[in-house]
């Protein structure tokens, strides 16, 4: 599929009272055309200055942005689109609705300040069709400050769509909603993105929007790029123990490789825990400290200890904390000075106290260098 967002070597630094801070430094990824993609990260991780640097709305100090070909910026060329003329539709995090314009007049408001000009039948028929598409035909007469939470979030969709743009940007839309509404509009998100086939890039510190939205994410950390892939590469092979521990929750083991490993073998780590098994993505020597990272979902919560299996790490442990969530058993237990978190079906007979052996696959245990950051894709 053709690249149509594309973003190299930017960066972005700030000048503040502690001297200079750099918001991004050199990230650098691809979006293809039609895809939904995710920046992804903690407060102050750099995402929503990249994403501003994309609208506009920040001057990147290097690097060049280009959309379907052309070039937005280019440090190196000196070029700079105003943000009024780049194709593109913006959702803020406030939403920023004009509260004495009604609905009609709100999604209007690009229409006809923009640099094109549109007739008065034009606009009508632009405007009605963009509410449609977020199902708020029929309330275009509404003052904006009537609307519920969920139906602003939909008005501000309808002005960035209405000018038909060629990508989409969304800076936190959702987490203004109350849970159940951040589910619908959630789903509701995906399914209009996808009927429509633009182009979006969406910045969250949400892990489960990040997940289920997306077609790639990008986890950012320190105004860098981490690591960028689909959401289940990212999930169960990330590159570091960022990456790891802010995507979904993880166990680690620290250690050290006991012999050399190629990359997309098993590796053998020798922690205090004992020898573990693992599958490792890049080439490693003996004696690199890293860490082994497990899931909760895989590891198993077992009464007796089972057959030898080189293929499955095995620990012996005590229960510590068995929670009821409804859907599963959040349980932690101790294992030789380690905690290890696990998820077991609500219906197991687990209590606090309770010896247990955890067992998981070596195909379930990733090696974690340390220090290790790339820029995947």
């Amino acid at each position: 599929m053709a690249v149509a967002l594309r973003v190299s070597n930017l960066s972005k630094r700030f000048e503040t009272d502690q001297g200079e801070v750099h918001a991004v430094e050199d990230v650098t990824f691809d979006v293809e055309s039609g895809a939904f993609f995710t920046l992804l990260g903690p407060s102050g991780c750099g995402k929503s200055t990249t994403l501003r640097c994309i609208a506009g709305l920040e001057r990147p100090d290097e690097g060049e942005i280009t959309l379907e070909g052309a070039v937005l910026v280019s440090g190196r060329g000196g070029e700079w689109m105003p943000p009024h003329r780049r194709p593109m539709g913006m959702v803020f995090q406030s939403y920023a609705i004009w509260p004495h314009m009604n609905v009609f007049d709100n999604v209007a408001f690009p229409l006809k300040q923009g640099p094109r000009k549109f007739s008065g039948a034009e606009v009508r028929e632009r405007v009605l069709r963009s509410l449609a598409l977020v199902h708020l035909d029929g309330l275009e007469k509404r003052p904006a400050p009537q609307l519920s939470g969920g139906q602003q979030q939909r008005l501000a969709l309808a002005r960035a769509l209405v000018n038909e743009p060629k990508a989409l940007l969304l800076d936190e839309p959702l987490s203004n909603l109350d849970a159940k509404l951040r589910e619908e509009m959630r789903n509701e998100l995906k399914q209009l993105t996808s009927s429509l086939g633009i182009t979006t890039l969406f910045v969250t510190h949400d892990q489960l929007e990040a997940l289920t939205l997306s077609d790639q994410v990008a986890v950012m950390d320190g105004g860098r790029l981490i690591q960028y892939g689909p959401p289940r590469e990212i999930y169960e092979s990330p590159r570091n123990r960022f990456a790891a521990e802010f995507i979904g929750t993880a166990n680690f083991f620290e250690g050290k490789v006991s012999a050399p490993a190629e990359a997309g073998g098993t590796a053998v780590v020798e922690t205090a825990q004992g020898a573990l098994r693992c599958v490792t993505s890049e080439a490693l020597a003996q004696g690199a400290p890293v860490a082994v990272a497990v899931r909760p979902e895989n590891v198993a919560l077992l009464k007796e200890r089972p057959p030898q299996d080189d293929d499955v790490n095995v620990l012996a442990g005590s229960l510590t904390s068995v929670v009821f969530l409804g859907s599963t058993l959040d349980c932690e237990a101790e294992a030789e000075g380690a905690v290890v978190k696990a998820s077991a079906h609500p219906g197991a007979d687990l209590r606090a106290g309770d010896p247990v052996i955890l067992a998981f696959a070596a195909s379930d245990s990733r090696v974690v260098p340390f220090g290790a950051v790339g820029q995947g894709g």
